[in-house]
């Protein structure tokens, strides 16, 4: 474990040939639980959403997400914040 005073950082350059956007999320939309079974949304199907949803503008890719999630979790309460942040490059 480490202290703030002895937290290392380190600096990653990833290519970026080719690539159009980058997606951070938290891990709240995947852990919400919804659907005809009550079980988690998983973090295979966020990713499957995103990609197929990548080609949109940012608004409509928006629009998509919150639709899914009320969709999906129907009455049941939010169990965690979400985050999930694009960036068009």
């Amino acid at each position: 474990m480490q202290t703030e005073e002895q937290r290392i950082y380190e600096t990653h350059l990833l290519p970026a040939d080719g690539i159009k956007a980058i997606y951070m999320t938290s891990d709240g939309y995947a852990d919400q639980f919804g659907g005809d079974s009550g079980k988690k949304f998983m973090t295979k199907h966020l990713k499957e959403l995103i990609v197929r949803n990548s080609s949109e503008n940012p608004e409509s890719q928006l629009l998509v997400l919150q639709s899914n999630l009320a969709t999906w979790k129907k009455n049941k309460e939010q169990v965690d914040d979400i985050c999930i942040i694009g960036i068009c490059l």
